[in-house]
């Protein structure tokens, strides 16, 4: 996938100054594709928002614009290979009639063989690859019906378009309203303002209709609040002390909805009788996985033998079982906190639509992937008297993203986690790799030394004679 940070998206490598003067790449782009670098003018569908705020006549000296954004979808096929096609988002916000750059998103689909087999006829000479999918479909079916039909072109077209308008309202219709019709908690503050009166904390029978306590202590009969008000409860005192005659209570918080709900139950109140915290992160998860895996993991026997002695392929990081188990914590912290990120910015639509990987595409795991990499490549210097360290910049994304891997093998291992098939293609290059990986010398070190680094050409690496088996 690819992200730009401009409307333009000149094809161009962005690089950052070292603190020696020297300029390096940052590698933001990495893969290569054939779509243009310009965003697709026409695109599929867009989505506006404004917030309607206009100047006031009160205050005119004030500059008042209102807040807007548009987002557009796009898909097109161009000169790709067949069975590919590109998908693109753009995002643009601005106030008033001042918008800014638009950030562009870009992923890649595959359209699976079978579909291409049926109906793909026409998908070389046609960029909307959906729609040329669509009219195939369609025709195909009717001349099940109908084997002497003409074949439909322009009419189809038509129909898909209807089709797409009518699937996107609904669609906007389920994002902002709740199955009941009513604002969806995502888009509401959420605070119920309730004030107890003096019957919800009238202490009565149990029975339904009873106006007063009746029972005597000795019968130990627990009895209600007059109004059933759920947030009065009255408190055992076989447990709480008291008499049943005039027995303890407590009042429970109220319960609010919408952004002041998810904000209590985001930072919840200490429990102290179970003594139970709910965090976003997982905290206490986490922590609990460190001890696991100090527990379970095996003691690297790498580290009994002289170091001039041993090999330190890649993705295979030579460190002891608390170190491990330490840095597994990390990366899972570090990941779940830019997924918290994502949810917060995403709530309006996850407290309506349930996120899964049916109501969410792959898209949205590749754009926080993509947070990632962008914070942890920019990781600033620190070569200050105090601190001093080389793990910065891309060093550290590509350090991170080495642990990331192991992480994941360790999932494997211990918890029975079965990858997909692009993940463990990957996987498996990365064992032959490891393979025939060479620990390199000082003989190799020797023939860098004096190279500008800058102008090497990166090379391409060729894993033609590896199987994917």
């Amino acid at each position: 996938a690819e992200i730009f940070a401009s409307a333009i998206n000149e094809d161009t490598n962005q690089t950052y100054m070292t603190s020696k003067g020297k300029t390096r790449d940052l590698n933001r782009k990495r893969i290569k594709v054939t779509l243009p670098p310009q965003k697709i003018r026409e695109p599929n569908f867009s989505f506006s928002f404004t917030d309607g705020i206009t100047p006031s006549p009160i205050f005119p000296l004030f500059d008042i614009k209102s807040y807007n954004f548009e987002i557009t979808y796009g898909d097109r096929k161009n000169n790709n290979p067949e069975g590919e096609i590109w998908n693109e988002i753009s995002i643009t916000a601005g106030f008033g009639g001042d918008l800014g750059e638009s950030t562009i998103y870009r992923n890649k689909e595959e359209i699976s063989q079978e579909m291409i087999e049926l109906y793909g006829a026409n998908l070389e000479s046609s960029n909307n690859t959906r729609l040329a999918l669509f009219r195939s479909f369609m025709n195909s079916k009717i001349k099940v019906g109908a084997p002497d039909a003409p074949t439909f072109g322009g009419t189809l077209k038509e129909v898909y378009e209807d089709l797409n308008q009518l699937f996107l309202k609904q669609m906007t219709t389920l994002t902002v309203n709740d199955p009941e019709g009513n604002t969806s908690q995502g888009f509401e503050f959420g605070y119920k303002s309730e004030e107890l009166e003096k019957e919800d904390l009238q202490y009565v029978d149990p029975e339904e209709g009873s106006t007063k306590y009746t029972y005597r202590n000795r019968e130990e009969i627990l009895g209600r609040s007059k109004t059933n008000n759920p947030r009065v409860v009255f408190l055992d005192p076989e447990i709480y002390g008291g008499r049943y005659t005039n027995p303890p209570f407590m009042i429970e918080p109220a319960k609010h909805g919408g952004w002041y709900g998810f904000s209590l139950n985001l930072i919840p109140k200490h429990d102290f009788c179970n003594k139970k915290q709910i965090d976003l992160i997982g905290f206490p998860y986490i922590k609990k996985q460190v001890n696991f895996y100090y527990n379970n993991l095996p003691t690297d026997e790498r580290l009994q033998q002289e170091q001039e002695c041993i090999t330190v392929p890649p993705f295979n990081k030579i460190a002891n079982r608390q170190t491990k188990a330490n840095l597994h914590g990390i990366c899972a912290a570090i990941v779940r906190m830019y997924l918290s990120q994502t949810y917060l910015n995403g709530y309006p639509m996850f407290a309506n639509i349930s996120f899964n990987s049916k109501n969410y595409s792959n898209v949205l795991y590749d754009f926080v992937a993509d947070l990632i990499q962008d914070d942890l490549s920019d990781t600033p210097n620190r070569e200050n008297a105090f601190v001093r360290s080389k793990l910065k910049r891309e060093n550290y994304w590509l350090l991170f993203l080495e642990q990331v891997v192991e992480s994941y093998q360790r999932l494997i291992d211990y918890k029975g986690v079965k990858p997909p098939k692009s993940t463990l293609k990957a996987l498996n290059i990365i064992r032959k790799v490891q393979a025939f990986y060479k620990q390199p010398d000082k003989t190799d070190i020797d023939k860098l030394r004096g190279y500008n680094l800058n102008s090497l050409t990166e090379p391409k690496p060729d894993y033609s004679s590896l199987s994917d088996e």
